[in-house]
């Protein structure tokens, strides 16, 4: 993780003169400590300084040595610990996600704990108002990048690794069974494609299905928005967040960067949907799949750029 936002809109930034409660400990003498001395040391707040805190999870991130950060709060899950380990395995995608050292649980708040590298660098929403167009060209370049190299990375089954239950495109309805294969993920999907016309006009009512099963479900982070993104001294791109992680159908990732991200980035999810080969109509329908999931079947929130499918055309 890098140095990133507190709150809405305040910026947290440390240097490696800070005194961080295990300066001097090596990332092996870290990892071998019990996990309740660690616990106890990273939720004191007057030992350890916080990094970033997300008010729609109650999500941390403490720093709590030169080259590692601890995230916890209520909403941190066994998916996303078990996504970065197997994203660790993946020799394409070992500069792309910040490496897990440990993960745990706190005895006294029941809190899970993630411990991982800390990547120096700034968050994407941090830099960009201020930033040349050149850099923000070459930072949407390699934005796209690693999305692409995140999409050679297969597997037969969708969902989270490991036996962890979906968080992506869930209806809270509709509870999602373990272990789903593609024809059965093909039926949830649709189910949600039913509700979403329940409450659609009926000119703008979905036809068709989807048939995600007929492809290939591909490693997303699946809640990328600018926040997502660290961009290092480099221009190096880093993604971090993958409480929703998993492998999905490719339109899905798309779908949710269509929705996620603000109108004033709109030139980066321009670059992501052209640069990123797709079916454009099982993206429309993950992208209604979305909308409805978030209470939004009419799909007042969000960008449509449906036009773009002339572009890619040409």
């Amino acid at each position: 993780m890098a140095e990133a936002r507190l709150g809405s809109d305040s910026v947290i930034s440390l240097n490696d003169r800070f005194p961080f409660p295990l300066k001097g400990y090596t990332t092996d003498e870290i990892e071998s400590m019990p996990d309740q001395v660690l616990a106890e040391i990273i939720t004191d707040w007057h030992r350890t300084p916080i990094l970033s805190f997300r008010p729609d999870t109650g999500n941390m991130i403490s720093r709590i040595s030169l080259d590692l950060v601890a995230k916890w709060g209520p909403g941190v899950c066994q998916a996303e610990a078990d996504i970065m380990w197997v994203i660790q395995g993946k020799l394409r995608m070992t500069t792309r996600a910040p490496v897990v050292h440990k993960f745990f649980r706190d005895k006294v708040t029941g809190r899970l704990v993630i411990i991982m590298d800390y990547i120096r660098g700034s968050n994407l929403v941090d830099i960009w108002p201020r930033i040349s167009t050149d850099r923000r060209n070459k930072i949407r370049e390699n934005v796209v990048e690693v999305i692409r190299v995140m999409q050679t990375n297969t597997a037969r089954y969708p969902g989270p690794a490991g036996m962890n239950r979906m968080r992506a495109l869930v209806h809270k309805d509709y509870p999602v069974p373990l272990g789903m294969d593609g024809e059965e993920y093909d039926r949830y999907m649709n189910v949600i494609l039913s509700v979403a016309n329940r409450s659609r006009p009926r000119t703008s009512q979905i036809e068709g299905f989807m048939r995600t099963h007929e492809g290939k479900f591909v490693l997303a982070n699946m809640k990328l928005e600018p926040s997502s993104f660290v961009v290092d001294k480099k221009d190096s791109i880093w993604i971090v967040g993958w409480g929703h992680g998993g492998f999905y159908p490719p339109e899905s990732e798309l779908a949710v960067v269509e929705r996620l991200i603000p109108q004033r980035y709109n030139t980066l999810t321009w670059d992501i949907l052209l640069g990123i080969p797709h079916d454009w109509q099982q993206r429309l329908y993950l992208r209604v799949i979305a909308a409805t999931v978030d209470d939004d079947p009419l799909e007042k929130k969000g960008c449509d750029f449906s036009h773009l499918l002339e572009y890619q055309d040409e």
